[in-house]
């Protein structure tokens, strides 16, 4: 599924409509876009050319929602590169073979394919040394993105940054639903004021997953009932 997520130009998630036998898929929510690859927007009905998968078992429902990946690099965008109906909340990719087959609910693939977005109220630049001091902010358009592999932040530029290069994630002294991020090749932080303080826990525990080292605040607010 990693491969998949990264080789495709195109990720849309879409609902199944039959039609006097005809099948259409009408565009829910579009999740990746490139320049490489197809342009979708909300709404438009797409025909297709689904033979390919339906020799592997796929049968197009009415109102199913499927989530739809296209290959770029010109090729046609009536066949998808990979098609994943929606079952009971949840797909399976390559249900015929175990060595690679995944099972993911429809907002965990969203996550993996379009990032967790954290609402914020603004971000800013810090001191390692002194974090509660702002070089710069950003109230406009703050960003923080969760990816898989990385995330993707902004104060000025928006700027991806690898999980790997995270020294240690930290929760402001003076307020709960700030967070610090300390990179270790930086004497700056990239700091945030999150909309929802419930989100806190969100991002922590999936920073945690990642192998990221928390602070001691951040340890107690995960911990704390």
């Amino acid at each position: 599924m990693t491969y998949q997520i990264a080789a495709a130009a195109s990720v849309v998630l879409c609902t199944t409509k039959i039609t006097g036998g005809t099948v259409s898929w009408q565009v829910d929510e579009v999740w990746k876009a490139s320049a490489s690859g197809p342009s979708f927007k909300v709404g438009e009905t797409l025909r297709l050319d689904t033979r390919m998968h339906e020799l592997l078992g796929y049968r197009p429902a009415n109102d199913q929602k499927a989530v739809l990946f296209f290959a770029g690099g010109g090729l046609p965008a009536d066949g998808p590169l990979e098609l994943l109906p929606v079952v009971d909340g949840a797909m399976t990719y390559s249900p015929h073979d175990a060595s690679v087959q995944e099972k993911l609910a429809l907002q965990q693939l969203k996550e993996r394919v379009a990032g967790l977005a954290i609402p914020l109220k603004v971000s800013f630049v810090g001191l390692k040394s002194m974090p509660s001091i702002a070089l710069a902010h950003n109230n406009l358009a703050p960003m923080l993105v969760l990816f898989d592999d990385h995330l993707v932040q902004r104060v000025i530029f928006r700027k991806p940054r690898k999980y790997s290069e995270i020294e240690y994630v930290e929760v402001s002294l003076t307020d709960t639903d700030n967070l610090d991020i300390a990179y270790a090749d930086s004497l700056f932080t990239f700091s945030c004021k999150l909309v929802e303080k419930r989100d806190m826990t969100k991002v922590l525990q999936f920073l945690e997953r990642k192998g990221i080292r928390l602070g001691e605040r951040a340890q107690r607010l995960l911990r704390s009932p």
